[in-house]
């Protein structure tokens, strides 16, 4: 028993994790870029209500880093399984927005730290718990 637990503590500090690690990152950031550049088009250019742009461009950012991470980061090609799979990301996706309001929240209204900081400490902590979720229950590598 105590050899499963070193065995999964030594597979999860593995050189294949943090290459995992640093492809989710960049994957999100790239995301996050492509959907500000959007989320200012449909709002200042096209006119469109902040919120409904906001949806559209979050569908689009879930769609995107699902496909960028599946493919390119856990090296998932098989497609048998592709629909269940992006459920489990969507799931996971908003516990994260959830946990992100409610860090901003607290951050912010709580304890008076600036809503960049309260914004950067949330990125960090929900971009964790999504790897970690993605890793071990939607593509499961």
């Amino acid at each position: 028993m105590e050899d499963d637990v070193l065995k999964e503590k030594e597979k999860f500090l593995s050189i294949k994790t943090g290459k995992h690690f640093l492809g989710y990152a960049l994957i999100g950031g790239i995301s996050n870029s492509i959907e500000i550049i959007f989320l200012f088009l449909l709002v200042e250019i096209f006119g469109i209500y902040y919120l409904i742009a906001s949806v559209c461009v979050y569908m689009f950012g879930s769609i995107f880093t699902f496909l960028g991470r599946k493919f390119f980061v856990f090296k998932d090609k098989n497609l048998k399984n592709i629909f269940r799979q992006f459920a489990k990301y969507v799931f996971m996706f908003i516990i994260g927005i959830t946990l992100n309001i409610f860090i901003m929240k607290s951050f912010v209204d709580g304890f008076n730290i600036h809503y960049a900081i309260a914004y950067i400490t949330s990125i960090l902590i929900t971009g964790i718990i999504g790897f970690l979720w993605n890793k071990k229950i939607t593509f499961k590598s």
